[in-house]
């Protein structure tokens, strides 16, 4: 995390300098447009709430379980972004991204055993739907904040090998509440946006097998950060 928040500080810096050397206001009449169209990628952190069973620490003495930890990585995303304007303070803004992530659910067992780590990666495809509400532009930049939510397609749920390899299955389909802040700056020939977003699944994803790598866990609910720069005409 500390690489990413410099990555952000670092790009937050040289924009803002960029706004303060340039004295005119740049693209005036950016928002006598309706529609903008552009693209975005970013950074992302993408995580399990883990909720065990009310019985998990009375788990019998054959299943020799102890302890469920998670673990996340580093992940990415890109796509086009479409952006209507509804009024002066109002956008209605959609993107369909594509999601690179991967997650890991660890078990720990009794009598010396070694932790086994069991990989979870996921490519989404997800369709935000966002109302952005403006602040008052200052000069080259302008804040805003944007809440939506955001249906999500996981292909890599669809996946089933048959091995003798520990896995755990997600449902594939999943949808998260979005609520986001970020800054616009306006340049000289188009719009570079920073924002920051945090996304909660509403639904369990687990997909229950009665193994027990699943029976002692009653939901498994996903979680994101997001930090993306958008470019837009």
């Amino acid at each position: 995390m500390k690489k990413i928040t410099i990555f952000i500080l670092t790009i937050l810096a040289v924009v803002e300098g960029y706004g303060q050397f340039t004295g005119s206001k740049n693209l005036p009449n950016y928002d006598n447009r309706s529609i903008h169209w552009g693209f975005t990628f970013g950074i992302n952190k993408l995580d399990f709430i883990v909720v065990k069973t009310q019985n998990f620490y009375q788990a019998p003495e054959e299943d020799n379980l102890y302890g469920i930890d998670h673990k996340w990585l580093p992940g990415g995303h890109l796509g086009p972004i479409f952006e209507l304007r509804l009024n002066k303070d109002f956008t209605f803004r959609t993107l369909i991204t594509l999601n690179f992530q991967q997650r890991s659910l660890v078990y720990y067992f009794n009598q010396g055993s070694a932790p086994l780590q069991i990989n979870i990666p996921s490519t989404f495809i997800q369709m935000p739907l966002l109302i952005k509400y403006h602040g008052v532009r200052a000069g080259n930049m302008r804040p805003y904040v944007i809440i939506g939510a955001a249906p999500t397609f996981d292909i890599s749920a669809l996946k089933r090998p048959e091995t003798n390899v520990p896995k755990v299955y997600l449902s594939a389909f999943d949808t998260y509440g979005e609520t986001g802040l970020g800054i616009d700056w306006f340049l000289e020939y188009f719009k570079l946006s920073t924002e920051l977003k945090f996304g909660r699944g509403l639904f369990n994803v687990l997909e229950p097998d009665n193994s027990v790598y699943t029976k002692y866990i009653q939901g498994l609910y996903s979680y994101y950060f997001m930090f993306s720069l958008h470019f837009e005409g």
